[in-house]
């Protein structure tokens, strides 16, 4: 069962999953739904006031705490358009090596947009929010790399296997899924589906 605290921390079209170099901006046209603190999808929310969905970047890692902000959306329907401008994959930063991670080409940049929401029904504060494959609410992750990059390894995290096999092929914007593969093991990987089946999970108080 995957823990609410690795969602609030990692805070990731058409039929293809990946992208060409990017001369224009990248338009993905997704959805949201409301989910309780188990990761699960509700429908009881009264849907009084727009939500605010929220999202921040991080560069040089596939999971971390996001820096500077990208956008914010004020959402009155249950579907949006995420519009990624060319300019942003020049945030991308040189991705930090370490003992447990294998990433060839040790240059490769990367940035990750991640995902929160502020939803005025429930009070000022800012929620969290997770891309998921709405097929199994697994985690998506919406990365880019600034040329074809091979991760492999094994991170822990709060008591927790993380096992990394990323193959990309070229430079763009690539969605990743977190997999559970055994009782606190997960596998992260290239996502095989399309953004028809990805919305915003918005991780509602209760």
């Amino acid at each position: 069962m995957r823990t609410i605290a690795f969602i609030l921390i990692i805070f990731l079209a058409g039929c293809k999953t990946t992208q060409p170099i990017q001369e224009s901006p990248l338009l993905l046209n997704l959805s949201w739904s409301p989910y309780n603190s188990n990761l699960q999808k509700v429908n009881y929310i009264n849907h009084k006031k727009p939500i605010t969905l929220i999202f921040p970047t991080f560069g040089g890692s596939i999971f971390g705490n996001p820096s500077q902000e990208f956008t914010t959306l004020e959402v009155d329907k249950n579907n949006f358009t995420l519009t990624i401008p060319v300019y942003l994959s020049s945030r991308a930063e040189k991705m930090r090596l370490s003992d447990d991670l294998k990433i060839k080409p040790n240059g490769t940049k990367s940035l990750r947009i991640a995902t929160f929401h502020h939803y005025p029904e429930y009070g000022s504060n800012i929620g969290g929010g997770y891309f998921a494959n709405k097929a199994n609410g697994n985690p998506l992750l919406l990365m880019y790399f600034s040329n074809p990059v091979s991760i492999t390894g094994t991170v822990l995290h709060d008591n927790e296997k993380y096992i990394h096999d990323i193959q990309t092929s070229e430079q763009g914007w690539f969605w990743l899924e977190v997999v559970e593969v055994a009782s606190k093991q997960f596998e992260v990987k290239k996502y095989a589906g399309d953004t028809t089946n990805i919305e915003f999970a918005a991780i509602l108080a209760q």
